[in-house]
């Protein structure tokens, strides 16, 4: 794993320095007669060079294969220092609105090479193509026993969810809500939940029918633009591991009896998808 690990940092390295240097080097030692004037060089960048030539894109896409070809099946899990910068963000996300709720009693952070590795392509190629993406972490309610298959496959669309789960499109749905991905996670006391990263492009809002979106949008959301749906492999990668303690059923029965009371006694309110024009699927 460590020689792994060394890989891909000598890897990002040796990229960047592609893309900063340029031929500078003079000739020395040389006596010619006359000025010698150095030929006109046109670079380009290794995004440009990619798109404008589909043979180098598959060799490069055959590359990232090969790696993670090796990569597979290894998958390394580790506790997040509770001081440290990253236990501190995904906190700060998972208890946003739910500090009376949930309390957090350990994070992992996932690194699993192979399905890193095809995250990170799927995301250059994007790039490469000019789809304009956002990276965001959402969180993935889950039972404990499914913790190991989706640290090692990752999530497959085709498999999980429920009818129930499938209420804004038939994919993999993740929330900015962790209240909301919660509903998914184990009814013990004791609860896990998956943060991702996910990679989000055009959405529309989508149905229970729907099974994959219309041309031009790669996610479905639901109207207040908490929930949304991916549809193609290797959009996300399980990150983090959170371990949680719930509420206990009583604090549950008093707070579902107020927001049906508030649900009975208030209208529709303007929905973000509204606000922000977000086509709906009929």
């Amino acid at each position: 794993m460590g020689n792994i690990l060394k890989w891909f940092k000598k890897s990002e390295q040796s990229e960047n320095s592609d893309e900063d240097s340029t031929d500078d080097s003079d000739s020395e030692g040389l006596c010619v007669d006359g000025p010698v004037h150095r030929p006109n060089k046109k670079f380009l960048a290794k995004e440009d060079a990619l798109k404008n030539n589909p043979e180098t894109l598959k060799q490069f896409a055959f590359h990232f294969c090969n790696i993670a070809r090796i990569t597979q099946g290894i998958v390394t899990r580790k506790a997040l220092d509770p001081t440290s910068k990253d236990f501190r963000n995904i906190s700060q996300l998972f208890t946003h609105n739910n500090k009376k709720c949930f309390k957090i009693t350990k994070i992992e952070t996932v690194l699993n090479p192979f399905l890193l590795v095809q995250y990170n392509m799927k995301k250059r190629v994007y790039k490469i193509k000019e789809v304009p993406v956002k990276e965001t972490i959402l969180f993935h309610g889950v039972r404990k026993s499914n913790i190991d298959s989706i640290c090692k496959s990752n999530f497959n669309w085709r498999l999980y969810g429920t009818n129930e789960g499938h209420k804004f499109g038939k994919g993999v749905s993740f929330s900015s809500s962790a209240f909301y991905a919660s509903n998914y996670s184990d009814t013990g006391f004791e609860k896990v939940m998956i943060a991702v990263n996910v990679l989000i492009g055009k959405c529309c809002v989508g149905n229970e029918n729907t099974e994959i979106p219309p041309v031009g949008f790669d996610t479905t959301t639901n109207e207040t633009l908490n929930v949304y749906i991916k549809y193609e492999d290797n959009e996300f990668y399980p990150k983090y591991i959170i371990h949680y303690t719930g509420i206990d059923k009583e604090q549950e029965s008093r707070m579902n009896e107020k927001n049906e009371r508030k649900e009975f006694t208030s209208q529709r309110p303007l929905t973000l998808a509204d606000y922000f024009n977000i086509p709906k699927l009929k």
